[in-house]
């Protein structure tokens, strides 16, 4: 049949004046879609547009324990630690093992692509821009609540620190609950704090970097000095029972701890700052991430033999396991490096938060004062501002607990998104078809084997979720072929597909483990966000300047000469074979 076709009498190539305009008007569901499936390109930006390259694979490595150590080991361990027993430990091991699995595409994608915006960069260069907001701002969600989380922990830490030398602290300074309103608890210092953090970070990357680099090293310190003495005062038999609540306990716990690990996102958010990305960010955000893991078991054993998981203060989980032990030096020094060590987290997030922003402002997808940079620090003041505004907002008006029941989620959301990019980057053309739904089945199953196991569901369906999870698992392993990346890359993730996609399967897993309220906060934010999305797009719609419209010919023409080019090689093909 093929013998019989003659290329050039039988097909007609479409005929494109590309001296005249193409004059199209789309409408609304065509531009939405046009829209929500448009993709990045990384371009060159102006001086005045671009960040300061200042910081190397060491300020990177510990501005990622910076922005670990403190809200896991002072805020996160005492609330992990009632919901697992002793057996926490090994939440924050299961935690730090399925971070493992996305730092490594974080790794590949920020040396790869090393521009800010973390997250929502990589979704807005593979998946497109609806894709890429939603994750960006649920990202950021996370990122405010924990900065307040954590500002009200440090001003906890701080009235103790005070009361320990003799100096009390009026209550209106740092918590008083609101009878009327009981989710509603004031506290003043908390954005405080925040403002002191933010007006550091305006004066520029360097000096912020120091600042940080040097608390971190203390911290480092104090949090060995209290494992170290710890050890001198451990009663084993507070390590039974290990696990009171079982392994559902464990792993839920693990969810919850999952936010200790976003240090390694901070990292990929200095891509535009750092000396050598493509060398250095890999180092960084992997050599972080192996630190805060040992130091976060090391310091829960100690927590969880030195007192009772049941008499842990969720508050001040440290300094209350200490006491009556005759050891008031060491409440000191913990106290002091629960301050110390939240400050430093609190100032690698906030700075990461701006990064985010200043990303998204770039795109036209936030206002453009967001994405302006200081010319004398380099930073981008109002990005920074704002971060300080929505986070002390929050710290003003919120406690711990209820803040921690809405972590996670849009962390662990966007390292989903992460790891497909990872693997949607790396697979062959040919092969994408069977990629995009092979992956919306293995979050499917993976979330469904999470949500029986979570609620106790029968233990037949918990396994045949989770056996169906691991057959989307190897049918992505063994039926796509994956090629090497178009281009060399300093640092390429191990194992693809393997392991961006084992990634994708213990995300989705975790995010089931999570509360109602997180789940609530994450279709909420996103309906909203899709909801503003559509607005825009209608408005620009409705607007109908002459600029759309040529921008979507534009758009319609490359379309059509990529067709025609792909068309011409069929062409070709059929004469060859002719």
């Amino acid at each position: 049949m093929l013998a019989d076709t003659h290329a050039s009498d039988d097909i007609e190539l479409p005929q494109i004046n590309k001296r005249a305009p193409v004059r199209v008007r789309m409408g609304f569901s065509q531009r939405l879609y046009t829209s929500a499936l448009k993709v990045k390109r990384i371009v060159a930006r102006a001086e005045n547009e671009s960040l300061v390259r200042t910081l190397g694979k060491w300020d990177l490595t510990l501005l990622g324990v910076g922005a670990s150590i403190g809200a896991g080991i002072f805020v996160l361990t005492g609330i992990a630690a009632k919901m697992a027993g002793p057996a926490v430990c090994f939440s924050f091991l299961i935690a730090a093992v399925m971070c493992i699995l996305n730092a490594l595409a974080y790794a590949e994608l920020s040396s790869r692509f090393p521009e800010s915006g973390s997250a929502y960069l990589y979704a807005y260069l593979v998946f497109g821009e609806v894709c890429a907001i939603v994750a960006g701002v649920n990202l950021l969600i996370d990122y405010h609540v924990g900065a307040a989380s954590i500002a009200r922990s440090l001003v906890g830490y701080f009235a103790q620190l005070c009361k320990d030398v003799g100096l009390t602290l009026p209550g209106v300074l740092v918590a008083i609950p609101v009878p009327s309103a009981p989710f509603i608890s004031l506290s003043i210092l908390a954005p405080l704090v925040l403002f002191m953090i933010t007006l550091v970070l305006i004066r520029g990357v360097s000096e912020s970097s120091k600042v940080s680099n040097a608390l971190t090293l203390l911290k480092i310190f104090i949090v060995l000095l209290v494992i170290f003495a710890g050890i001198t005062i451990a009663d084993h038999k507070n390590m039974t029972p290990f696990a009171p609540h079982g392994s559902q306990g464990v792993i839920s716990a693990s969810a919850l701890v999952f936010f200790a690990y976003i240090g390694f996102d901070a990292v990929s958010n200095t891509a535009e700052e750092c000396k050598n990305p493509q060398r250095d960010l890999p180092f960084g955000i992997v050599a972080s991430l192996l630190i805060c893991a040992a130091l976060y078991m090391g310091v829960t054993l100690v927590l969880c033999c030195v007192v009772s998981y049941s008499a842990i203060d969720e508050n001040a989980p440290l300094t209350t396991a200490f006491k009556g032990h005759g050891m008031h030096w060491i409440e000191l020094v913990i106290d002091l490096g629960a301050c110390v060590g939240l400050s430093t987290t609190l100032l690698v997030g906030l700075y990461s938060q701006a990064r985010i922003y200043l990303g998204i402002a770039r795109d036209g997808l936030l206002p453009k004062k967001l994405a302006l940079v200081d010319g004398k620090s380099g930073t981008p003041v109002v990005a920074q501002i704002v971060c300080f505004i929505i986070a002390g907002s929050l710290a003003l008006l919120f406690d711990v607990h209820r803040l921690s029941s809405v972590l996670s989620i849009g962390i662990m959301f966007a390292y989903t998104i992460v790891c497909a990019a990872v693997l949607v980057l790396r697979v062959n053309a040919p092969e994408k078809a069977l990629l995009s739904p092979a992956l919306f089945a293995l979050v499917f199953f993976s979330a469904g084997a999470g949500f029986s196991s979570k609620y106790n569901a029968a233990i037949s369906v918990t396994v045949s979720f989770a056996a169906l999870a691991v057959l989307c698992l190897f049918m992505i392993c063994f039926r796509l072929t994956f090629g090497l990346p178009s281009e060399p890359m300093a640092f390429a993730c191990p194992w693809v597909p393997f392991l961006p996609a084992l990634g994708v399967m213990c995300n989705a897993f975790m995010m089931a483990q999570l509360e109602w309220e997180a789940w609530a906060r994450l279709v909420i934010v996103t309906v909203c966000v899709l909801a503003a999305y559509s607005w825009k797009v209608w408005k620009s719609h409705r607007e109908g300047s002459v600029g759309n419209d040529e921008c979507s010919a534009r758009l319609l023409g490359e379309d059509v000469q990529r067709a025609e080019e792909s068309y011409g090689t069929v062409v070709t093909t059929f004469a060859g074979l002719n």
